[in-house]
């Protein structure tokens, strides 16, 4: 039971992750004058919605977890050769949970960008 929850817990955690990003950037848009991110440009349309992110911010956004994986995937071979997958997909998952709460939390967006690498 422990080994399926453990692959199947490190299959969702990466989907959720890659299908974070949809909601998130869609999820910049804001009402005027309600900015989410303190430190980006604010561009406003004619229906009254603002964008705070230009499309090289929402590009990072996006690709930034891929960046992260293909060096954490290094650093996850290690990990498995030492612990094993079991241990090492558990280990890894608070951590992981860190850094969802630091995203919920974040106030501007490097400390996202941060957050969504080591994610």
């Amino acid at each position: 039971v422990i080994a399926a929850f453990s692959a199947g817990l490190g299959s969702f955690t990466f989907g959720y992750a890659l299908g974070f990003t949809s909601p998130v950037l869609t999820a910049m848009m804001v009402l005027k004058n309600d900015a989410v991110f303190t430190d980006a440009s604010i561009q406003t349309f004619d229906n009254g919605s603002t964008v705070l992110l230009s499309s090289n911010h929402a590009a990072l956004f996006s690709s930034i977890l891929t960046i992260g994986g293909m060096i954490g995937s290094m650093m996850g071979g290690i990990a498995c050769d030492k612990y094993g997958r079991k241990g090492t997909i558990l280990y890894i998952s608070l951590p992981f949970a860190f850094t969802w709460i630091w995203m919920a939390v974040s106030n501007n967006y490097y400390q996202l960008l941060v957050a969504r690498f080591l994610s």
